[in-house]
């Protein structure tokens, strides 16, 4: 997890509270990846209510309550959710290689999570040897 940038006058440890608390029952590296980080800071993780997945988009459930969104922008806009905050950014996020989570907590934009991936050590070795073999790699990610 690279950073955590809360909006809405939420903190770091609001954002993750609430992504975590959706995310902790998925398998999915990134949901993995959040609920590790919540984890890591001891943040506690409170139980959601009437979890719904959209698969490819994100997850929507209540939480204390209010209605907790997790997953791309594109699934967050569906939910007539505002990126206004994002606008003061100046393209501060703008990393290509990076997976950009966004949450939204009583239909406000919460945070957004950005998370890299990372070549395994030892991978740039495995790719050499594949080539002098004759073998073309791809790169893919999702």
């Amino acid at each position: 997890m690279t950073r955590i940038i809360p909006f809405n006058g939420l903190n770091l440890e609001d954002v993750l509270k609430v992504a975590a608390s959706v995310e902790e029952h998925s398998s999915h590296p990134i949901a993995e990846a959040i609920c590790n980080k919540a984890s890591e800071l001891n943040i506690p993780v409170p139980q959601y209510e009437e979890l719904e997945m959209a698969v490819g988009k994100g997850i929507k459930a209540s939480v204390n309550g209010k209605m907790v969104l997790v997953g791309s922008k594109r699934f967050l806009t569906e939910w007539d959710i505002s990126f206004e905050p994002l606008n003061n950014m100046n393209g501060e996020t703008a990393d290509r290689d990076a997976n950009i989570v966004f949450v939204a907590y009583d239909k406000k934009l919460a945070g957004m999570i950005i998370l890299e991936d990372k070549v395994r050590e030892g991978m740039k070795k495995a790719i050499n040897q594949l080539r002098r073999h004759g073998v073309d790699e791809c790169y893919v990610d999702g």
